[in-house]
């Protein structure tokens, strides 16, 4: 669970970026160096950047972890 920009909390059922996954060239800008990542929102069945700094808890293999 995270907050989006405008203050509500967002559940994703998400998989890590794969880079085997991708085609294509080079990105145009890391969002590791803006405390980003890209994540496979699973429901949707697309692409999301989510901001790592406004994560409240995880939950990975059915172990919750709090992160605030």
């Amino acid at each position: 669970m995270f907050i989006k920009k405008d203050g509500t909390e967002r559940i994703y059922n998400c998989t890590k970026l794969n880079r085997k996954s991708l085609k294509g060239g080079k990105r145009a800008w890391n969002p590791e160096e803006s405390g980003r990542m890209f994540v496979y929102e699973n429901n949707a069945k697309g692409w999301r950047t989510l901001d790592i700094n406004t994560i409240k808890w995880l939950k990975v293999d059915g172990q919750k972890f709090i992160t605030q």
